[in-house]
């Protein structure tokens, strides 16, 4: 798979995330934890689409820290509003301990700012994503 390829179909994974985090929010039903997990698995594939963009390969990771090492070591450091993202982390495995009500919801728009960020430069190939996907 090409590049730009992997990169839309990591962005389109990232947005059907954030299309079931927006169904399940508000619900009672869904914990937190999933709640987490699922913010933790768009920002993983936005984190990919971007470094998949940039030309780098990417090691088999879920580790939100070290992909974003990656991006900063590809030249793109992201903006400081970023340095919680790797909050995110844990919620690769539904953690046991009970974590805090509602940490999970505030941590939602980390990731949702993140994709703006990576269409910010009108000048570069990533501008292509928000009109591909």
């Amino acid at each position: 798979m090409k590049r730009r390829e992997q990169a839309l179909l990591l962005l389109r994974k990232a947005a059907q995330d954030e299309a079931l985090l927006d169904q399940v929010l508000t619900s009672d039903q869904v914990s937190d934890e999933i709640i987490g997990f699922h913010c933790r698995q768009a920002a993983e594939k936005i984190l990919k689409a971007l470094l998949s963009d940039l030309g780098v390969r990417i090691r088999k990771t879920h580790e939100i820290g070290a992909l974003m090492l990656l991006v900063a070591e590809a030249g793109l450091p992201l903006p400081t509003q970023f340095e919680d993202l790797d909050a995110l982390t844990p919620f690769r495995l539904i953690p046991v301990i009970q974590v805090l009500l509602g940490l999970q919801r505030r941590k939602k728009h980390l990731f949702q700012t993140l994709q703006p960020f990576v269409h910010s430069d009108p000048t570069s190939p990533r501008s292509e994503f928000s009109t591909s996907i």
